[in-house]
Parts: structure tokens; sequence; C-alpha cells
């Protein structure tokens, strides 16, 4: 697999976030918030949050009502971004359909403090599978919780300005081919050149082994010594992995984030392990433990806001995909 080199400003941005004494300000964001919000999106009267039915209509309105209650501004005027997906030929890896579909990303955007040109994107799909033989598939953990995670990053980064312009999006159709990351990525309407760094989350509230993975430092081995300093400090255990073939199972083109391995962007993926519940009809809230949740969320945060002060003040040179 591809793999960049790291430029000289990463290298000195990382020595500099790890040997700073104060660091980023501390986590703060409204937990009861975070969870309520992966209630509601997971509950049956949503059934399921697929692409184009009522109930994801319903989680597209609780998403940008938190956004608006944050302060986090629309994305270039609108928090809806549309696209079109689907149709023959579409996407070597995923299931052609006959007819297009309406997908639609939502986009926040949070002004950074610096005048650096870097901006780091933030997504999480708010899509799941809809109901299967009657049964609602809830989608609780995947990705009501990623969803949270991402709201929960606004609702700290509302609070302390990032260093660099913060990009959030709630990805729709995920479940459907990674529809919304291809559509963010090829959307005219993004300064490609100026997209440095993608932070996704994807199924971060419950765990078999209580344990949050982030995957992607393989490929980007600059970006290990950030993680290994915020899992220092982290409330639950941080650990990389999960990015290799050497690994037994390979995350890397398993979520959003593939789209941007692919263009040549840096990525961390935060995600725990499959669990019994995977795509199945008792991925429910009720089945998360809410006091290692609001730890992992807070971890999240670390992260992210480790990777916020990290990032280089220009753009990195053109690159090959993988």
């Amino acid at each position: 697999m591809w793999t960049s080199l790291p430029r000289l400003s990463w290298v000195l941005a990382l020595v500099a976030v790890a040997c700073h004494p104060s660091g980023p300000p501390e986590p703060t964001f409204d937990r009861l918030a975070a969870q309520e919000l992966v209630r509601a999106l997971s509950d049956d009267a949503l059934g399921g949050r697929l692409p184009g039915s009522p109930g994801h209509a319903v989680a597209q309105r609780l998403i940008i009502e938190r956004f608006e209650a944050l302060g986090v501004a629309p994305f270039e005027g609108r928090y809806r971004h549309p696209f079109r997906y689907g149709g023959v030929g579409f996407g070597a890896d995923v299931i052609p359909r006959r007819e297009q579909k309406a997908g639609t990303n939502l986009m926040g955007w949070i002004e950074g403090r610096s005048d650096s040109d870097s901006i780091l994107i933030i997504t999480a799909h708010y899509d799941h599978v809809g109901s299967v033989g009657g049964e609602v598939y809830n989608g609780a953990d995947d990705n009501a919780s990623g969803v949270a995670g991402l709201l929960a990053i606004a609702d700290h980064f509302s609070q302390h300005d990032p260093k660099h312009d913060v990009l959030l999006v709630a990805v729709d159709a995920e479940e459907e081919g990674l529809a919304g990351a291809r559509a963010l990525i090829d959307d005219p309407i993004l300064p490609r050149d100026r997209i440095v760094m993608n932070l996704n989350l994807d199924m971060i509230s419950r765990n078999d082994r209580p344990v949050l993975y982030a995957s992607g430092t393989s490929h980007w081995p600059f970006l290990g010594p950030l993680v290994e300093e915020v899992a220092l400090t982290a409330p639950v255990a941080l650990e990389r992995g999960f990015d290799s073939s050497r690994d037994e199972d390979d995350w890397t083109l398993q979520s959003d984030h593939a789209v941007f391995y692919r263009a040549g962007i840096p990525h961390l993926y935060l995600g725990v392990a499959d669990h019994a519940d995977y795509h199945g009809p008792d991925d429910v809230f009720e089945k998360i433990d809410l006091d290692w949740f609001g730890r992992s969320l807070t971890t999240v945060i670390l992260l992210a806001s480790a990777l916020d002060q990290a990032l280089p003040e220009l753009a990195p040179p053109p690159s090959s995909a993988p």
C-alpha cells in the first residue's frame, strides 16, 4: 500500500504538541446532550435512518438543530448539501443501482483563530440500514454514536476556538458504498487543496473489549506519536491497529475515511471492533455503557484537539492516490 512520507512541518508540529506543557484545553462538552442525541437518532420511530425515508429526514433535522444550538455556522450558507448517487456502474466495489438516489450531507463550519489555510475535516455517517424483515435496525452504535462524537467535538470547538478551520460533516449513504463521502471529496465547493486531514468516527460507544482503536497510522506513520501521546491521558484505552495487511481485520476501506485515503489525504479512523449486534436489530441505545461512552467522547475530543494543534500551516504538496 502507498504511504506518504511526513512533511517537516508535520513532524515539528507533532513534537511541539507533545512537548508543550499546557497542551490543548481540556475537553468541554454536554455529555447529557450527546447521550440524548444517540437515543433520539436510534429511536424506533426513525425506522433505522434509511436514506430517503421519513426517519432519515427526522435525523437530518435533529443534527441541524444541534449545529444551530451550538452556534456552528452552515457551510457555504447552508447545512444541507444534496447529491445524487447510484445508477449503473456506480463504483466497482459497491452494489450497482439502476436508478439514482438522492442523498444529503450535513455540513457545519467553525473558523480557526489563525490565518492558516489548512482544513481539518471531521466526518461521521448518520444513515443506517433501515428495517429488515419487519425489524428496525436502530444503529445506536453504528453510527448514532459517531454523530454524537462529531457534535461533541463541535461543542468543544464552539467554546474553545480551534487553531485551524474545521469542517464538520454528518455524512449520508455510508452504508450504500460510501456515497456521501465520495460526493464530499468530489464536490467543487470544497477547496480540496486545503484539506490536510480527515478524522472519521464510526462506532465509538461500546466494545466487548473496552478499547477505542485508532486506525490509519500504518499508512501515515507520522501520526503515530500523536496518537500515543493522547493515549497517555485518554480516559479510555486508545490503541493503534486494524490498518495493515498484518492485521486480522483491516479497516482502511471500511468507512468514509477510505475516500480520503484513496485521495492521498491523511486520515485517522476511531472506532470499536465489531460486536454481536453490529448491523443487527439489537444495536440499541439501551446496550450502550453510558459511562464508557462519555469517556470515549472525551478521548475523541482530545484527539481532535491534538490534530488541530498539529496541522501544518500549508497544505501538503500534490500526491497520487494509493
